[in-house]
């Protein structure tokens, strides 16, 4: 149900004592137009002001009852007077109410010091004293001075004793005294007529005044029954008021609370949908810088690409070259000789070709420059030197470095063009400026070279190339010896090589390293230039997914505040067990409730309720039904089963035989027979009874007997204790006798001695123990033997006995 804003005025209304608001009433805005901010922050201006009059309007009700509450602790009080003086007058210690008043209902009274508070008097002085004393005798002075010529108090106490009333005698207090003469006087026989009549005036009038104190003081509890009834009333009548109050202030603070959750709700929807601007903005910004930095480095990425596919179609040159020097080999090395040379010795000049051996310490150029020199000047064993670099210090791969070098620098003067036009452009002519600004443009100026270094990603590779020697992870330079052809050139090709074909192997093999060399270094740029590209592809595609996310973020946050307009904040006033989402711990997630009318609900209700009833009608029909298919089925059920009962009693007599009992039966003659077997019956059972009655005497004596033996055996167990404990002493005795002799005998004991004094207690008991087992036999033997001479001379029942007590007693005939 809807509980619209301005039902819930309504009810702050009633609840404040009748409060007139329709001012406030007319401005408020129904709940379902409140779509822009400003009209939400005057709603919440209004309803401050709503619960603020309401406030103040239940504080008047409430100092209405606080004055009402005075009024009535002043009629209590007036009657607790006289309720005093009624106990009083009765000598009545009973307690009766007294009003009082709560610290917390006299908030003036805080700062007030009363006498009861005071746990020491003041300090005086003696000055102080002083003049408290001539005060208190200035005062005595001026009152007895006041007497002296006051008429009317002289009047007053001359004709009225100083009172304006006459006070009424207490009945109550009044004593009467019998006459003087009574205490002295003698037995009533001996009173003379005076003296009784006086005494019979005294009891008369002692009898009267006992009636009218009985009368008096009935009265007095009556009227204290009163007044104790009107007190009673008085408070029963506040207290109502009071709880009436209560109720009022519990539905007050419900109408605020709601108005306040009302206003923080609006206050909140306007504090997110402002964050939501707010965030917005900046998230705007932030793609902005992210776009702009996103281009520069695309268009950056797209000139470097292209450097990077000019160092590497240089590269494949370069391979392409080396991989014709090899194939060329066999055609250069056999145009150099004017006869022809052997497949076999093309093969190993193959072989030197393609050898790349180290360069050793104690060889010629063995220093590490990377240079040897190999050659033949004339004869076999003289050598020409040539230079071999394999460092990649050849002129071809010095030109093609500065070839790169030049390249990008070239790149980056062009980037560093547009910065630098920019900011000549914003700083203007240098020569017109003072020295602060030309110390500024130079620090501008500066600044924009390290952001085009720190953006360039080529600088390291610039770097490396202009001081290859310079960085860590440069290659090491590896010299490569000379061929020799008396260490490299075996025999019998050594014979047959002619010094023009060896000299050709040389610069072949030199023009070769050479161009490896300059291969490695191309491969080596191509491969930095390669991963710094990759590194700027893989910033861009950083750059991007970053743009992605800020831009879902974004649109996240549009479609919130879009939402925000429409998304209004309603109150719902739900009774007890209508809200029927599942209640969390701590936070309840109200966003999959849905909101349905009451009548809607009743209708399901009372559909649901419909098809219950017709339901429950069908079961009991279905009911009834099957009850009557399971009668019939019992019935038939029962119908087959007395069949077969009648067949089989039919089918019994027929094989029945006839005996006598049963001719007798069929004559009629079994009233004889019947008292014969009764007469037998009683028979028995008088027997029965005299056997059982013989039985239970003889189990009484038993166990009799078994009663005195438990005694004999108790006795016998108590003496037992006692010996044990008497053995107990003695063995302690012993045990002590026992360690004091090992004391004094060093406290050593021989156990050789004491196993031999163990075993030899061992076997007397064993001994002794046979000698009873077999002493046992004897007496057993011996008895028997007895028993059989005794059943020669006369019978013996000694074994039938025995058996029968071995029987329970109900089972002996």
């Amino acid at each position: 149900e809807d509980a619209h804003e301005g039902e819930e005025e309504g009810e702050g209304e009633a609840a404040g004592g009748g409060l007139d608001e329709k001012s406030l009433m007319t401005l408020l805005y129904p709940p379902t137009a409140l779509k822009t901010p400003n009209q939400r922050r005057l709603q919440m201006v209004l309803l401050a002001e709503l619960t603020r009059e309401i406030r103040k309007n239940f504080n008047g009700h409430f100092d209405k009852i606080m004055s009402l509450k005075e009024e009535e602790v002043d009629k209590i009080e007036e009657r607790n007077i006289r309720i005093q003086e009624i106990l009083t007058e009765l000598v009545s210690k009973e307690d009766f109410f007294k009003p009082s008043w709560d610290s917390k209902e006299r908030p003036h009274e805080v700062l007030t010091v009363t006498d009861a508070e005071m746990t020491c008097k003041p300090y005086e002085t003696e000055e102080m004293r002083e003049v408290k004393r001539r005060a208190e005798e200035e005062r005595k002075r001026r009152e007895e001075e006041s007497k002296k010529d006051n008429i009317g108090e002289r009047a007053l106490n001359d004709m009225m004793f100083g009172q304006l009333e006459i006070k009424k005698e207490n009945v109550m207090d009044q004593e009467l005294e019998p006459p003087a003469w009574a205490a002295e006087a003698g037995p009533e026989e001996e009173w003379t007529v005076e003296m009784v009549k006086e005494m019979e005036e005294f009891r008369a009038a002692k009898k009267a005044l006992e009636d009218e104190r009985e009368k008096q003081r009935k009265a007095l509890e009556l009227e204290l029954k009163k007044l104790r009834t009107e007190v009673s009333d008085i408070c029963k009548g506040f207290d109502e008021k009071v709880k009436d109050l209560a109720d009022i202030r519990v539905q007050v603070q419900v109408v605020v609370t709601t108005q306040e959750l009302y206003s923080l709700r609006l206050a909140m929807g306007i504090m997110e949908t402002e964050d939501d601007l707010v965030s917005t903005a900046r998230l705007d910004k932030d793609l902005d810088a992210l776009r702009k930095a996103k281009n520069e480095l695309s268009e950056q990425t797209s000139n470097w690409a292209e450097q990077v596919d000019a160092a590497k179609e240089r590269l494949l040159e370069l391979q392409e070259e080396d991989r014709a020097m090899e194939r060329n080999f066999r055609k250069d090395i056999s145009t150099a000789s004017a006869e022809a040379i052997r497949q076999e010795d093309i093969k190993n000049l193959l072989v030197l070709y393609k050898q790349r051996r180290p360069l050793a310490a104690d060889e010629p150029n063995g220093t590490g420059t990377g240079r040897v020199s190999a050659g033949r000047s004339s004869g076999r064993n003289s050598f020409r030197r040539s230079s071999v670099g394999v460092d990649g210090g050849g002129p071809r791969s010095s030109n093609l470095r500065n070839t790169a070098t030049s390249l990008m620098q070239a790149r980056r003067s062009s980037s560093r063009g547009v910065s630098e036009r920019r900011s000549s452009k914003a700083t203007g002519d240098g020569g017109a400026m003072g020295p602060l600004q030309l110390a500024m443009e130079e620090a501008i100026r500066m600044a924009n070279k390290q952001r085009a270094a720190e953006n360039d990603p080529f600088a390291e590779v610039e770097d490396k190339a202009k001081n290859p020697e310079a960085g860590s992870d440069a290659a090491p330079t590896i010299a490569i010896a000379p061929l020799s052809m008396e260490r490299d050139l075996m025999d019998p090709l050594r014979s047959s090589i002619d010094e023009m074909v060896w000299d050709k192997l040389q610069e072949l093999r030199k023009a070769k390293i050479v161009k490896e060399a300059e291969v490695k270094t191309q491969t080596a740029l191509f491969n930095e230039m390669k991963k710094q590209v990759d590194a700027l592809l893989e910033q861009e595609a950083g750059l991007a997914s970053e743009m992605a996310s800020l831009e879902a973020e974004k649109d996240a946050l549009t479609s919130k505040v879009k939402l925000a307009d429409r998304n209004l904040e309603m109150l719902v006033w739900l009774k007890q067990g209508q809200n029927e989402l599942q209640q969390e711990a701590m936070v309840t997630d109200w966003s999959e409730g849905l909101l349905i009318p009451t009548t809607r609900v009743s209708k399901c209700n009372d559909t649901i309720k419909a098809l219950g009833a017709d339901k429950v009608q069908i079961l009991h029909r279905i009911k009834k039904f099957r009850k009557s298919i399971n009668y019939m089925e019992w019935e038939h059920s029962y119908m087959e089963t007395q069949i077969k009962n009648l067949n089989e009693y039919f089918i019994d007599l027929q094989l029945l035989k006839v005996t006598k009992s049963i001719q007798a039966i069929m004559k009629g003659d079994t009233q004889n027979k019947a008292r014969e077997k009764m007469e037998k019956a009683e028979a028995r059972i008088e027997i029965l009874k005299r056997v059982h009655g013989d039985k239970a005497d003889k189990i009484k004596g038993l166990i009799a007997k078994l009663s005195q033996s438990v005694r004999e055996r108790r006795s016998e167990n108590e003496r037992l204790v006692v010996q044990l404990k008497d053995l107990d002493g003695s063995v302690q005795v012993r045990e002590a006798i026992y360690r004091s002799r090992v004391d004094s005998s060093g406290g050593e004991v021989n156990p050789m001695q004491q196993a031999a004094t163990r075993m030899k207690r061992i076997t007397m008991r064993r001994r002794l123990i046979d000698l009873a087992r077999v002493q046992t036999e004897e007496i057993d033997f011996l008895r028997s033997e007895l028993d059989r001479l005794r059943q020669r001379t006369f019978p013996s029942f000694a074994h039938a006995a025995r058996n029968r007590l071995l029987l329970p007693p109900d089972e002996v005939v």
